[in-house]
């Protein structure tokens, strides 16, 4: 088996236990440390593909802005997606904000989680095949990740952070894109 193979398959155990495991203790603490691990161990994995730590966190000026405002892009293409696909059941609310939950949803979360989608596995993929199937293949792998009450939902977003990840040759988009949706996300369930 390659190098690349059980790398892979490192990151797919890592994703899976870290994910039950998280489910079913619901400690912040180990949340915490289980993201930690995972954007260390994804970025040492796509550090060794041959990606420049440069090129993966270059910040470009103009792109943050597009950032911004590719969130507007994603919500309605969601609610396209909810009339075709309406959520049945209800997605996990959180009911006690304090600064380590916040963090962890708002920053932790999804930084770690674009450095092992976007980062390794999207430019594992890259390598193999061609752009488009890239983006639609990263998609499905980060949103058999979630609940899947609202896959198609999470399809539709994970597509444009992939193609955000395309399009700059940065994961600083596709990062800044997810902080802001899961800060989002985060204050309506709050408020709801």
């Amino acid at each position: 088996m390659g190098k690349s193979v059980t790398r892979f398959l490192i990151l797919l155990i890592i994703l899976w236990i870290g994910s039950i495991m998280a489910y079913y203790l619901s400690n912040m603490l180990f949340i915490a440390i289980w993201y930690a691990g995972l954007f260390v161990v994804s970025l040492y994995f796509t550090l060794k593909t041959g990606e420049k730590l440069s090129d993966l966190f270059r910040l470009d000026g103009k792109w943050l802005l597009k950032s911004i405002l590719f969130l507007p892009l994603i919500y309605v293409l969601m609610a396209l997606v909810s009339l075709i696909f309406p959520t049945v059941g209800t997605t996990t609310q959180i009911q006690k904000v304090d600064l380590t939950t916040a963090i962890l949803v708002t920053f932790l979360g999804p930084v770690s989680e674009e450095m092992a989608f976007r980062g390794y596995a999207q430019g594992l993929v890259r390598r193999k095949l061609s752009v488009n199937s890239t983006i639609i293949l990263t998609a499905l792998f980060f949103s058999f990740f979630h609940p899947l009450d609202i896959f198609p939902q999470i399809f539709v977003m994970s597509i444009v952070l992939s193609i955000a990840r395309e399009i700059s040759g940065s994961l600083v988009p596709p990062m800044i894109i997810h902080c802001l949706n899961n800060t989002v996300a985060l204050v309506i369930s709050f408020m709801t």
